[in-house]
């Protein structure tokens, strides 16, 4: 799998459709996840699952749309995303979070990822 196609089936597959066990596949066991949000940290492939769990219980909507994909290397995905929700945690209920996400791949796994959401600003 390319390291564009691991990232479309972490949000395609893993969070709009709850294919949560691809987790095992799509990412190294020693991941780790850097946010701008204190909720939006993991320093294992487990953390991580359990964080995206979590999420999906907690905006029961949720779905992620990927609005830009750059592929640097071969080995780092850049991503521009909305959410479509009802709102989340410190977010305007404005139905549309933005964010963006640079995935590292290493050895066909996303090793780390750093998330950045814009939960400050409604979408225009």
């Amino acid at each position: 799998m390319s390291a564009e196609e691991l990232v479309r089936t972490f949000c395609d597959t893993v969070v709009n459709d709850r294919r949560l066990e691809l987790i095992d596949e799509l990412f190294a066991a020693d991941c780790c996840l850097h946010g701008n949000l204190s909720t939006m940290r993991a320093g294992s492939r487990e953390e991580f699952k359990q964080l995206v769990i979590q999420l999906c219980a907690d905006l029961p909507h949720l779905h992620v749309t990927l609005d830009r994909l750059i592929v640097n290397r071969g080995q780092e995905v850049d991503a521009i995303w909305t959410i479509h929700t009802d709102g989340y945690r410190a977010a305007p209920h404005t139905g549309e979070i933005v964010g963006a996400t640079v995935f590292l791949i290493e050895d066909g796994r996303i090793r780390g990822a750093w998330a950045d959401w814009r939960t400050a600003l409604p979408v225009a």
